[in-house]
């Protein structure tokens, strides 16, 4: 609110307490994010009371139904840490006005994973739907395919002195805000897409349940960028001699190359998510099993 207050009355200077209170709630999601990520697999329990009984001995090796529920509450706190503190940020960065349209980014997740969720069948419409929601949201806030909308004063909000990368990456979270927003709520997403209890020998390994939660998360943005990307280079090559090339086609391509490294930084995020719940739960279930020996 100090910041906000500071923003809307341009006729008071930006004071030291603004850049403080900047810096501190860098700090303070940080330290709240990476102790989120870090500790939910280890607190989060692995058996269930239902999954507590035995699989009958008839099968090859009699071993604990794995109960699923644990493992997607771990990504559904770490997702929804994601997404809250991302909001948080865009609040922060984006000017006041914009703040309604956060406000309904992250109405349209919550309600759509709502929605999505009650029906196992129309996963890969939701994948796309988000997808193309975040590309919406990014002309949302603002955005347009020039390179004169790119709001650089802002990228130095909690920078004390002049820091290239830093404000270059302030300005890459400002102009993507909505892009990484829908790729952070995907790891929600991939918590409460199944919750059914996995007991047969097969699906007892890691590797299929990764693959399970994240293949499709990761391969469908993946793919649509890549169109896109390829589509915008092939105009671009045939517009080489245009007389717009500078002013029109090559900031649009600017912008598709940006939302390239977006894509795959969402990607990595939710893929790197995943394997680390997975690995921390495969090692927790071989202690487990071991000391029940």
């Amino acid at each position: 609110m100090h910041i906000w207050e500071s923003q809307i009355n341009t006729s008071v200077p930006l004071d030291h307490r603004t850049t403080t209170i900047a810096q501190i709630f860098y700090a303070i999601s940080i330290v709240s994010v990476t102790g989120t990520v870090l500790a939910s697999p280890w607190i989060s329990p692995i058996y269930s009371t239902e999954a507590a009984e035995p699989v009958p001995s008839s099968g090859p090796n009699p071993k604990r139904a794995i109960h699923l529920r644990g493992i997607n509450n771990s990504v559904f706190v770490t997702g929804l840490t994601y997404t809250v503190f991302w909001c948080l940020l865009q609040l922060l960065l984006q000017q006041p006005v914009k703040a309604i349209p956060v406000l309904l980014i992250l109405l349209q997740i919550i309600s759509s994973i709502a929605h999505f969720s009650l029906d196992k069948t129309l996963h890969e419409q939701w994948v796309a739907a988000m997808q193309f929601l975040g590309m919406a949201g990014h002309f949302g806030l603002g955005n347009t395919n020039s390179i004169a909308s790119l709001d650089v004063a802002r990228a130095y909000i909690g920078i004390s002195g002049y820091s290239t990368a830093l404000s270059s990456i302030m300005l890459f979270f400002i102009t993507y805000g909505s892009d990484l927003f829908l790729y952070l709520g995907m790891v929600v997403y991939i918590s409460v897409k199944d919750g059914d209890d996995i007991s047969t020998l097969r699906q007892l390994k890691w590797s299929y349940n990764l693959e399970k939660m994240i293949a499709l998360p990761c391969l469908l943005p993946l793919l649509i960028n890549s169109v896109a990307l390829t589509s915008y280079t092939i105009v671009l090559l045939l517009m080489r001699n245009h007389l717009f090339v500078w002013s029109v086609f090559s900031p649009k391509y600017i912008y598709a190359c940006g939302a390239t490294i977006c894509t795959y930084v969402g990607v990595f995020i939710l893929a790197m998510t995943a394997v680390y719940n997975c690995v921390v739960f495969s090692f927790r279930t071989r202690n487990y099993n071991d000391k029940s020996l």
